[in-house]
């Protein structure tokens, strides 16, 4: 019984997984999304969304091929693994798009970390 709450554990996390990047892909994205949303509005708490667009990406894969065009969402996957710290939620959004969540996140704080981001990519 035990392996099997195991392997049906790890079939829930492969699908809520983006499998390029390893950050949560937008199935996860949107779930915890309408969830944060509903939380902010009973506690009357902040919430807080990033996107993230890579911009001239097509050209980038077209130039230099997908093989590259991989090793850069992967890097910044990383980044934004990095820089989500405690219930904020970096996803993969779609394509070259990412996302991160920030529950009980102001507005000042959401920017500031948006820059981080920005300047560590």
């Amino acid at each position: 019984m035990q392996e099997l709450q195991t392997a049906l554990e790890s079939v829930k996390v492969e699908a809520l997984t983006d499998g390029l990047t390893d950050l949560a892909n937008r199935r996860m994205f949107e779930d915890t999304m309408l969830r944060r949303i509903n939380d902010a509005g009973a506690d009357k708490s902040d919430l807080c969304l990033v996107m993230f667009d890579i911009d001239l990406f097509r050209r980038l894969n077209e130039t230099w091929g997908h093989s590259l065009g991989d090793q850069v969402l992967r890097y910044i996957a990383a980044v934004l693994r990095a820089h989500a710290q405690g219930d904020v939620l970096a996803a993969r959004y779609g394509g070259e798009e990412f996302a991160m969540i920030m529950p009980r996140t102001n507005l000042y704080l959401a920017e500031a970390l948006a820059a981080r981001v920005g300047k560590a990519v």
